[in-house]
């Protein structure tokens, strides 16, 4: 049962991985701006798929399973994921498109949420959590891979894409999403082997004990970070001005660093200890942000780019894992949702404040403030994460 449950669940995964390079923002903005909508309207879309990725967390938590397993909403989440790439490739075809997308979006971004949550929930019941990482690994750089050649085919050589280009991409993530949600009628949850799950859900104030709390700094550190590496490519060019010619490579060295971070954390999963690569990629990434904005060169710029997606990626697969092996049953409902509530949230306020620090103060100074808390936040995941339940 457990060799089944691996290979739908890497299916899933694949399926969603693969998807997912498709409708990242880089995709959908461009397209929106091709189908007219104006910078104000594209700002209510990131506004309304931030707000939908919070509520879905919020929400995820309030919700009791009546049978006490998560796997109904992993189940029933996946297949309105289908509903924005589908919009947006019909989206010229539609009148009142803008509200339709918006509603999409929204749909979206709730099942992410849902579905994202929920996993962490029903890992233990399809197969041992040590199974988890290198599945993970395996599925996100096959899917990275396929959509990193993908990027990388449309940078060096398509020089104007099309609606109709954008419009097929959107298409065939729809059906790798509808693939992805039909693999998992295939699992078959199980009661897990090291600990059997706790039956009743606790309340919010049941599960704000000071031991969870301690558990979220980190991820609230780590959004704090990400709001001030959201500019990592704008304080790379304060000192740099990088030739035309030289921009769609830039897409390029992103994509690959990306797919090599994954790789990577696939290697590092078998000989260390989550907590340990976490703070490791924390600290090379942090000396990124600082040197890059200290940078002009546009050579070593392309370094510092591939070392950043490679760190940063690695530490967006390591927490995950890290989650699945050091968090008991009955806490995973909690930590699954009120980890990513807390990341989202600090990135969502820390973006404008770092902005405006960026006006205020020398770059080089911003970078190295958001370096000291990545670094520490790495100290903490290490502190935490020593993978008992592996």
């Amino acid at each position: 049962m457990h060799d089944r449950n691996q290979t739908a669940f890497s299916l899933s995964e694949l399926g969603c991985s693969f998807a997912g390079c498709f409708m990242s923002e880089s995709y959908v903005q461009a397209y929106l701006l091709m189908l007219g909508l104006s910078v104000g309207q594209i700002s209510l879309y990131g506004t309304v798929s931030y707000a939908a990725a919070l509520l879905s967390y919020v929400a995820f938590w309030l919700y009791r399973p009546r049978s006490g397993s998560y796997f109904g909403l992993f189940n029933a989440s996946s297949y309105p994921m289908l509903l924005l790439p589908l919009v947006l490739c019909l989206a010229p075809g539609i009148p009142g498109r803008f509200l339709l997308i918006l509603l999409a979006v929204f749909v979206y971004q709730i099942c992410c949420g849902f579905r994202s949550a929920s996993l962490f929930s029903i890992v233990p019941t399809l197969f041992p959590r040590r199974y988890y990482g290198r599945l993970l690994a395996r599925c996100s750089t096959i899917g990275c891979a396929l959509g990193a050649l993908i990027s990388i085919v449309n940078a060096l050589f398509v020089k104007q894409q099309s609606m109709a280009g954008y419009g097929l991409l959107f298409a065939v993530s729809a059906c790798l999403y509808l693939a992805a949600a039909l693999s998992i009628r295939l699992m078959r949850p199980t009661a897990p082997e090291e600990e059997e799950a706790r039956p009743d859900h606790p309340g919010l104030r049941a599960s704000l004990t000071p031991g969870n709390l301690r558990l979220l700094v980190p991820h609230l550190l780590r959004g704090v970070a990400a709001g001030g590496y959201y500019y990592f490519v704008v304080a790379s060019f304060h000192r740099l001005t990088l030739p035309a010619s030289l921009q769609p490579l830039m897409v390029a060295v992103g994509v690959c660093g990306s797919v090599f971070g994954v790789f990577l954390f696939g290697r590092l999963e078998r000989h260390l200890r989550t907590g340990d690569q976490i703070f490791f990629a924390n600290v090379l990434c942090a000396l990124c942000g600082v040197l890059t904005a200290l940078n002009s060169s546009p050579v070593l710029f392309f370094a510092l780019y591939f070392a950043y997606m490679t760190t940063n990626n690695l530490t967006a697969n390591a927490v995950p894992a890290g989650v699945i092996y050091s968090t008991p049953m009955g806490d995973l409902p909690f930590i699954s949702s009120m980890r990513m509530l807390v990341m989202s949230g600090a990135s969502c306020i820390m973006i404008p404040v770092w902005g405006r620090l960026l006006n205020a103060i020398p770059v080089w100074l911003v970078m190295l403030f958001c370096a000291g808390v990545h670094i520490a936040t790495g100290a903490i995941f290490r502190a935490q994460y020593r993978d008992p339940l592996k």
